[in-house]
């Protein structure tokens, strides 16, 4: 049972208008992406695209550091299947890791994979001599880079380890294990990068597999990224979790439980540990022994 399903949970009162709280940072994600991409129709063809795009040089450039992030949320102005794909694999596969990891730590995750893509391929690209691709009427013409495929992989790669036996759509027919999934998409990009390059046809396949690593990496290590964020920065956290729905009207271990369900709305349930999570069941015991 889930801990939203608890009994020591009332309903709140709503609160008129719209609230980005109630929304899955999932869906968030996939409306931000949206967004950038219609409002770039208002502008020259590609220009806010490539505005946010990180390029070759861009890990020399200090003052360009922040393409690192926004080119997570720029995709092709060309191919709008390029925005779908990405966004359906977020979707499908990114709303179970939320829900596993909670609202905080996944956009933490995710913005992760997006910066550690961009900058791997950045640096890799300009220290090995691929910082330029020609010069058109005397403007050097620099490579760039956008998109949240690296994010996603990063999604994809966490969600296949966290449920390795569950049943995917290969393709969006062939019922087929998600490891296995796992193993053909980094098989897929790494025979990619022997055949074109690493960033070969227009794909940086480089972004894909740290995305991949990175998911890996995560899950093997237990790492949660809300541990590590300062808590003077905590202010951001308030967007990112929802009010709890439910208020504790029992004065007794009222301050630890709501300590706890705090963090649960913030990290996660798997952020408990053992003891939390007897506090908390023993306080849903108490709580319904005494409604009875």
């Amino acid at each position: 049972m889930g801990i939203h399903d608890r009994d020591y949970y009332q309903d709140g009162r709503s609160r008129p208008g719209i609230e980005l709280r109630k929304y899955s940072m999932v869906t968030l994600l996939v409306m931000a992406n949206a967004a950038v991409f219609v409002l770039d129709m208002f502008f020259e063809r590609g220009s806010l695209m490539n505005g946010m795009a990180v390029q070759t040089v861009t890990i020399v450039e200090p003052w360009n550091w922040w393409r690192f992030l926004t080119a997570g949320f720029a995709h092709s102005p060309d191919s709008v299947q390029h925005l779908i794909f990405n966004m359906a694999g977020l979707l499908f596969l990114g709303r179970p890791v939320e829900a596993r990891y909670g609202k905080q730590e996944f956009l933490l995750f995710y913005l992760v994979a997006v910066v550690l893509g961009n900058v791997a391929w950045s640096g890799r690209m300009y220290f090995s001599g691929q910082s330029a691709i020609g010069m058109v009427d005397g403007t050097v013409i620099v490579p760039s880079a956008l998109g949240a495929s690296g994010a996603v992989t990063a999604v994809v790669m966490l969600f296949i380890f966290l449920y390795p036996k569950q049943t995917l759509l290969l393709m969006m027919v062939l019922p087929v294990p998600a490891w296995l999934v796992g193993v053909l998409l980094v098989l897929t990009n790494l025979l990619q990068v022997n055949m074109t390059g690493v960033s070969g046809a227009n794909v940086a396949y480089d972004i894909h597999l740290v995305g991949a690593a990175l998911g890996a990496v995560y899950y093997k290590l237990g790492w949660n990224f809300s541990r590590w964020w300062p808590r003077q920065l905590g202010g951001a956290a308030k967007f990112t979790r929802r009010r709890p729905k439910l208020k504790l009207h029992v004065p007794e271990d009222d301050h630890e439980a709501d300590r706890l369900l705090d963090k649960v709305h913030r990290e996660g349930e798997s952020s408990l540990t053992d003891r939390e999570r007897k506090i908390l069941e023993s306080y849903s015991r108490r709580m319904r022994e005494k409604h009875r």
